[in-house]
Order: structure tokens, then C-alpha cells, then sequence
């Protein structure tokens, strides 16, 4: 592999370096969209990485792998764009660095990192793919087959043609019941016309899913990768469903098994083009596979109150005992909007089961960005949802509208009744999330924080 020559950066405040000129956060996402293999697996599919093999690649220089939440990464090309620099960074070098990363940086975005995913970490000290002691493992091609390892362990109760699984997945905060490693066979149920301009709806099914994975199905923070053959390439792209639990929308229930998306179509997207072609063909989804994941927040109630941590499940109970949320604000971009279908809906569910009249619970606003109102998903469904009612406020840039630190002060002072300055900055009852594209997420950071509200009230969802 080659070696990386970077300028050496400056030490800045708060924990930061100063980093060269191309070598913002901005150039890595760049260069992770543009770049033909960033986690040089050479084509080979994620695999089964034990921590022995993980150990083994420990060059911050030259070969720099890392495990978050159940999931290995080769971040070399990563070391130079972090802005902790590197060697804050090789304090996770060949190890298993959740909690590093839930200690020191909880608001960083798991999105960041996505492209350089080699695979899974498993328990045990075996061989599950090239040998552990070679620096160059992740340049060595699994068997096919190996795609399919955990099928059993992760949620089908059928063989489907799966093997028994060798090694476990690895147990604790780094690994979420249901989740599945391995790619599961979907078929086509629907695909219908969405209300919203340039949306469509596709609901598929996995078949003979086992209970955890449907669990794991209404639980708040579910995605889906879904992996589609086009022409001779494999394209893989996460997705956000509504639970299958929802009562948001108007939507037929889903049966078990079955996963309902919001997709929209982008004109230079090959995903998904490739899913746009079930609204006139079903056979166009020929082949489609889906994995189950389980992003990094919680919502529930906890020791009587409402509670809500952008950590792992470990360390949900511990993120907000002492802190009562008063006020969730949403900034939504576009299909952004769908975690947050998740989050209304099991706050509702938490709301509605709650036996506690005293509970605190929190008001909900929401500022959804959008270029024009038809292009604003379920934005009717979300305004008559009972936790918004009158505090959904639609951004349209056609209408040279934009979010600023003002009108978020507008929005908040009006929907939560303070403002930051009146604000505690220790323990603040207020929750900012975000969900948009990367550079949405990264102008809201900024104008949150210019607004003046601490980080510490920010959640990021990738």
C-alpha cells in the first residue's frame, strides 16, 4: 500500500488540529464519494474479521484498521483528514474503539467512515478470511460464500441455502439484536407513486425473518442497506424505512417480514434508477438483497422520563437520567425526514403505553428543508401527526428561504420558549436533531452552534 505523506498538523483548541490545506472534513467526503476503493477490498464482499486479524493491521502510516459498533474499517486513507489528528486517532489502532469513540466523540457521524467498511467483528481467535498475521489481509479475496456465514446467527430461521455460522457476532454494545452482517434474499411486494415530487414508495420481503429481526423492524433507528447487481457492478445504498409499526401515514400496515422505504429517485443515481424500473417492471428487483442495521441512538422512557442518546444502547440508561427533555427539535432535508417518522412514532407509542401521569414528556417541533412544498415528504402526514400539530415550519429554497441562526432562534423561541442565552449550556433540555445529506448536517452543525446552543444538545443522524 502506498504511504501517505501529509503536513503535519498544528495542535488547536478543544481537542482539534489544524489541518493542511485539503485535508478539511469537506476533502475527505470528496474524496470517500469520488474514490474507486477507499477500504481496498479489491472487490471482495464484507467478511467476518476477528480481533486477532484486527490487530494486525496497526500502521497509523500505512495500514490503520479500527472496529465501531460491530463494524471494521480501514480508515489509512481516513488518518490524515480527522480532525483529533493522528495520534488521537491511533489510540483506536487495531482495537475495538466504540468506547473511545462514545466517550470522546459521540456527535462524530458513522457516515464519515462508511466507505472504508471491510467487514464484521466476530468473537474468537480463528482465521474467518486472509490470514490474520498479513498486513495486506484485506487484499485477499474471501470465498463468495462467506457473504452468507451468519445468515442463521443474525435472523433467518430457514437454511436458505446458508451455512452454519463458524464464529458468533461479537456480544455487547457493538452488536444490536436482529442486525444482520449477512446479505438476505428480498422479493418485490409493491411500488407505488408517492404524493411527494420525485418520491416513490417500494416495500419488500424477507422471508422466514426471525424474531429479533422483527423486532428490530419497529424499533426507532432501523435502516436497511440494500444491495442491487446493475450492469456488471454491485451497488450497495442504506435506506430508512418506516417502522413497521407505523400509524404516521396512511400506508397499509406491513406483514412480517415486510420493509416499506421512501425512496427518491436522483437523476444520476444508479440505485436508485435501478429501484424506479419495479414501477413499471417488477422484475427489475431481480436479485435484491437487504441487511438489517440498527443505528447508534436510543428513544424511550426511562426512570420515568422521556429519553434520548445519540450513544450506544450501553450507555443510554447512564446519557440522560439526570436531564429532563423538554423540547426535540427535528431539522429535517428532504427524505431526511424518515428517522424522524421512526422517533414520532415510538414517541407516541411511549406516550400512549405509559401508565405514569406525571411523566415528563417533551413538545416536538420540526424545520423541514425543501426546494419547493411538493418536493417536502409527508409533510401533510407529519403536520397533523399529534406530537407537531402546529409546529411543523416548512423551509422552501425556491422561496429564497434558508435555515440561519435567526430563524432557528425564531423557531426555537416560539416551539421550546427559550432562548440559548437564557439556556443552561451544563445540562440544556433540549435535543437538536439533524438528518439531511452530508453537507446539510455539516451547515447545521454550524449554525446551531453560531446560534449558540452547546454541542452537547446537537444529534447528528447519519
Amino acid at each position: 500500500m502506498e504511504t501517505m505523506v501529509t503536513p503535519a498538523p498544528k495542535r488547536g483548541g478543544g481537542g482539534r488540529v489544524h489541518l493542511g490545506p485539503g485535508f478539511s472534513q469537506l476533502d475527505w467526503f470528496k474524496l470517500a464519494v469520488h474514490a474507486s476503493d477507499p477500504a481496498g477490498r479489491n472487490g471482495a464482499p464484507l467478511r467476518p474479521i476477528t480481533m486477532a486479524e484486527l490487530r494486525a493491521h496497526n500502521s497509523t502510516r500505512t495500514d490503520f484498521w479500527m472496529a465501531l459498533r460491530g463494524k471494521v474499517y480501514n480508515v489509512t486513507k481516513y488518518v490524515p483528514y480527522h480532525p483529533g489528528g493522528a495520534d488521537e486517532l491511533a489510540r483506536a489502532l487495531g482495537e475495538d474503539a466504540t468506547l473511545l469513540f462514545d466517550e470522546v466523540h459521540p456527535w462524530v457521524s458513522e457516515s464519515m467512515i462508511n466507505s472504508l467498511e471491510v467487514g464484521w467483528l466476530v468473537d474468537g481467535d480463528e482465521n474467518t478470511g486472509a490470514a490474520a498475521s498479513s498486513a495486506k489481509a484485506s487484499n485477499v479475496k474471501p470465498p463468495a460464500s462467506r457473504a452468507r456465514l451468519l445468515a442463521r446467527a443474525v435472523g433467518l430461521s430457514g437454511n436458505r441455502g446458508a451455512e452454519t455460522a463458524t464464529a458468533k457476532p461479537r456480544a455487547g454494545p457493538t452488536s444490536g439484536p436482529g442486525e444482520s452482517n449477512a446479505w438476505l434474499d428480498c422479493s418485490l411486494v409493491s411500488a407505488e407513486p408517492s404524493d411527494t415530487k420525485h418520491c416513490f414508495w417500494i416495500r419488500v420481503r424477507v422471508d422466514d425473518l426471525a424474531q429479533d429481526a422483527q423486532k428490530l423492524l419497529a424499533t426507532p433507528g432501523v435502516y436497511v442497506k440494500l444491495l442491487a447487481t446493475i450492469g456488471e457492478k454491485k451497488i450497495e445504498r442504506p435506506f430508512t424505512p418506516l417502522l413497521s409499526t407505523s400509524t404516521l401515514t396512511s400506508r397499509p400496515a406491513c406483514e412480517p417480514g415486510e420493509i416499506d422505504m421512501l425512496i427518491k429517485l436522483y437523476e444520476d443515481g444508479m440505485m436508485t434508477a435501478h429501484l424506479a424500473g419495479a414501477l413499471a417492471d417488477g422484475n427489475a428487483l431481480d436479485g435484491l438483497k437487504v441487511q438489517l442495521r440498527s443505528a447508534p441512538y436510543r428513544v424511550g422512557i426511562v426512570d420515568g422520563r422521556f429519553a434520548m442518546a445519540a450513544y450506544g444502547a450501553a450507555s443510554f440508561r447512564r446519557a440522560t437520567p439526570d436531564v429532563r427533555i423538554k423540547h426535540v427539535c427535528m431539522i429535517a432535508q428532504g427524505t431526511g425526514v424518515m428517522p424522524f417518522t421512526q422517533l414520532l412514532d415510538a414517541a407516541s407509542t411511549s406516550l400512549e403505553s405509559s401508565t405514569d401521569e406525571e411523566m415528563d414528556f417533551p413538545t416536538f417541533s420540526m424545520l423541514l428543508a425543501s426546494r419547493t412544498l411538493d418536493e417536502a415528504p409527508l409533510h401533510e402526514e407529519l403536520a397533523a401527526s399529534d406530537l407537531l400539530q402546529d409546529s411543523l415550519e416548512l423551509v422552501l429554497s425556491e422561496e429564497d428561504n434558508r435555515i440561519t441562526e435567526s430563524l432557528l432562534n425564531l423557531h426555537l423561541e416560539k416551539f421550546y420558549g427559550c432562548t440559548a442565552q437564557e439556556e443552561s449550556s451544563s445540562a440544556p433540555g433540549l435535543r437538536i436533531v439533524v438528518c439531511g445529506s452530508f453537507f446539510f448536517a455539516e451547515a447545521m452543525q454550524k449554525v446551531i452552534l453560531k446560534a449558540g446552543w452547546p454541542s452537547s444538545c446537537v444529534i447528528i443522524l447519519d
